[in-house]
């Protein structure tokens, strides 16, 4: 077996996990009325930086994403989203300032929480199991021109929690994301983003598209 075989073999467990985070806000700031609803589709790449043997190695992932979002009252929604490959988040958002249907600035809080549990299988047939937990906090600012179109960013901080073979491990990530919303009643997303991993002392990016009904 070749040297960049053994190295690829290596990262790719890493490279998974990596693959699995997804940081798209893909939402504006406000808040859905209470007892609506909206269900949305798009596609994500990010760029990132994986230790492979102590040397940083970029790898690029493209995922499609899947979300849903309720108002469970005016001021308060509950959502949830997928990706494809194998990754998962839910949470709430609270809006504090701001109205979907006139302009000004808006600004929510939430918190969201990732899961995932994955096993890998190196070449000598050795199986190991991690699970990861990500805990989001976001902020979420904006200015809404009108009813169909939004401008929005979203600093967040990510505490990552790690447990597999070799223990838990825990994670620090900062960053943020800005996008637009396009349309009231069928929405169009156009984002950025950029993480900083601070553990491991490297950036990703992502950017987004998505539409939501």
């Amino acid at each position: 077996m070749s040297v960049s075989e053994n190295t690829f073999l290596m990262m790719l467990p890493v490279a998974l996990l990596a693959g699995c985070a997804n940081y798209a806000t893909l939402q504006e700031v406000d808040t859905m009325p209470k007892g609506h609803s909206k269900t949305g589709v798009g596609v994500t790449g990010t760029s990132y930086k994986v230790d492979a043997g102590g040397k940083l190695d970029s790898v690029a992932v493209p995922a499609v994403n899947v979300w849903y979002r309720r108002g469970l009252t005016d001021n308060l929604e509950a959502h949830a989203a997928a990706w494809i490959p194998l990754g998962g988040s839910a949470g709430v958002k609270y809006q504090l300032a701001g109205n979907r249907t006139t302009a000004g600035p808006s600004l929510s809080l939430g918190v969201d929480f990732g899961f995932l549990q994955m096993s890998t299988t190196d070449d000598m047939d050795n199986t190991s199991k991690q699970t990861v937990v990500d805990t989001y906090i976001p902020v979420y600012l904006g200015y809404r021109t009108g009813p169909g179109f939004a401008l929005y960013a979203s600093p967040k901080y990510i505490l990552r929690t790690s447990t597999g073979d070799a223990g838990t491990a825990l994670g620090h990530l900062a960053g943020g994301t800005v996008g637009l919303a396009i349309g009231a009643r069928t929405q169009f997303l156009l984002e950025g983003t950029v993480i900083y991993d601070i553990s491991l002392g490297a950036p990703a990016f992502q950017g987004g598209i998505g539409v939501a009904f």
